[in-house]
């Protein structure tokens, strides 16, 4: 709304106050008012409907270079608004959160964690470790970037495959983009304060990777990972109360790492637990993200 000057008689000198002419005016300034909260909503509205994208041919490239990169993420609705009470009143997450990132983390925590235990052939016979690991994944996914893009991407999934909404895939995949740059940098900086987030985010994609079918990427995971855990002082070293190396574990065997490979049916297994360099050289340059 173009800048313009108004003039509002709201009496002539002979006639004083007049309850009509100061009702004329009060109703004009209102109206006036109106348009420009009308003009300010349609232009928030016309930002906000923007059709997202599935990413382009260079922005998957982008994600899969050495040097992590920016990957702008274009947000659908939320199906289902959450209320303020299930949102993050005191910023606790390692970064804001959009409020449909907010919606896929709720479901991520109150769906897919609930999941774990029935669906994931991996944690299926691991009841025991069920409440640990629902409760220590969110903690971290709150606290470390890559899992958190993890588990928003996951969401997605888990959205777009219950409810057949294609954006939801195409916004996965910019997660997992995210996820895997910020792993990227955590072992380039050899950020050892990150240790145990990092591998619980391999360990997830991992997982992720053998849900879809695809145990060639699901095993060059876990390879990855040994190298990692060996740097870092072998299984041993692990935290969370022996839960990721207890998962490392059952990952080599069911996937059978400790019985193809190359050198002798053990050599995965022994590779990681004869570890024990200094926890300064945690991540040097043995992962191959």
């Amino acid at each position: 709304m173009a800048n313009r000057i108004e003039f509002i008689n709201l009496s002539y000198p002979s006639q004083g106050s007049s309850s009509t002419l100061r009702r004329r005016a009060y109703s004009h300034a209102a109206r006036v008012n109106h348009a420009r909260v009308k003009l300010a909503r349609e232009s928030t509205s016309q930002i906000n409907d923007k059709e997202p994208h599935a990413p382009s041919t260079e922005e998957i490239k982008a994600g899969t270079t050495t040097e992590a990169k920016e990957v702008p993420v274009l947000l659908p609705e939320p199906i289902d608004p959450l209320t303020s009470s299930r949102r993050d009143p005191f910023g606790c997450f390692v970064r804001p959160l959009s409020q449909l990132e907010h919606y896929l983390f709720d479901h991520y925590a109150n769906v897919v964690t609930t999941q774990y235990d029935s669906q994931c052939v991996i944690l299926r016979d691991t009841s025991f470790h069920h409440h640990q690991l629902r409760t220590s994944w969110i903690q971290m996914a709150i606290s470390y970037v890559g899992l958190l893009h993890y588990a928003l991407q996951f969401s997605c999934n888990n959205i777009g495959e219950s409810h057949h909404f294609v954006q939801y895939a195409a916004l996965a995949t910019q997660y997992k983009i995210l996820c895997i740059s910020a792993i990227k940098e955590a072992v380039g900086a050899r950020d050892c304060s990150v240790r145990d987030p990092v591998v619980a985010t391999i360990i997830s994609l991992a997982l992720d990777e053998l849900r879809t079918g695809n145990i060639t990427a699901s095993r060059q995971h876990v390879r990855a990972l040994a190298k990692m855990v060996q740097f870092s002082g072998g299984l041993q070293s692990l935290g969370m109360d022996g839960l990721l190396k207890h998962i490392f574990e059952k990952l080599a065997y069911d996937m059978g790492l400790l019985v193809d490979d190359e050198t002798s049916p053990s050599t995965l297994m022994d590779f990681v637990n004869q570890g024990g360099i200094n926890m300064s050289s945690a991540f040097g340059s043995a992962a191959t993200y």
